[in-house]
């Protein structure tokens, strides 16, 4: 009984072993993800660079994470398509304690612990046209936050003038009349978006809410950014 009772053992271990191993291989790595996220930059002949961010939460990854805003949601599915929801909620409960409202704060501060166990950072940043460039080249989108407004609809209206013009040359002469000089901004309201493109030549950023394009000047969002978080791997 003793000799059949190590065979199982030594079957169960050997077992557990091979779970361990195959796991260990199936989870992919920071670096297979990077080179992943670069083949959803798509650059355009009149200059632009978007990302392609084609992420639909079903409606249960929704009900999981309905605290979280949809498009920090997305930004995480984006890069990580089998995030361990499970996980992060133990994560974001522990970190939330007794609230049942889980604050903004919160929430970002559960999401960069949830990512620190795979090596990934989400990290508060000041807004610099450059920098936003050079996570966008990443293949990375900036999860930001802008004061609300009754605005953004005039920016969303330029998108038809902006396909319309004869070249991004044209474009950019036209935006120099067409940007808002000023906002009236509710700044005890926050829209949280994504950002997933730019312009170099014009100077623009593409901001994503709403279900709609904001091509937004770097002048305008600094006027109307609330909170810019980058996402480092």
């Amino acid at each position: 009984m003793r000799t059949l009772r190590n065979i199982f053992i030594i079957i169960a271990s050997i077992a557990i072993s091979f779970s361990a191993a195959h796991a260990q291989r199936s989870k992919t790595t920071n670096a297979e993800i990077k080179t992943k996220l670069l083949q959803n930059i798509v650059k355009e002949s009149n200059g632009d660079v978007i990302l392609k961010v084609n992420v639909n939460p079903t409606k249960e990854v929704i009900e999981k994470t309905r605290d979280i805003p949809t498009s920090l949601l997305v930004m995480l599915l984006y890069v990580d398509p089998k995030m361990d929801l499970a996980r992060y909620n133990k994560v974001m409960q522990k970190n939330a304690g007794t609230n049942k409202v889980r604050s903004v704060s919160d929430i970002l501060e559960a999401t960069d612990k949830y990512l620190s166990a795979n090596n990934m950072q989400l990290k508060q940043i000041k807004f610099s046209a450059n920098n936003a460039r050079l996570k966008l080249d990443q293949g990375l989108p900036l999860f930001i936050s802008l004061y609300s407004s009754g605005d953004y609809g005039k920016i969303a209206d330029r998108e038809k003038s902006r396909l319309a013009a004869t070249d991004i040359a044209a474009w950019k002469k036209s935006l120099g009349k067409l940007q808002l000089k000023s906002f009236n901004l509710n700044k005890n309201l926050i829209t949280f978006a994504l950002m997933q493109g730019y312009n170099k030549q014009t100077g623009e950023f593409l901001i994503l809410f709403n279900g709609k394009k904001h091509w937004f000047t770097e002048s305008e969002l600094k006027k109307v950014i609330s909170n810019c978080h980058e996402l480092r791997i």
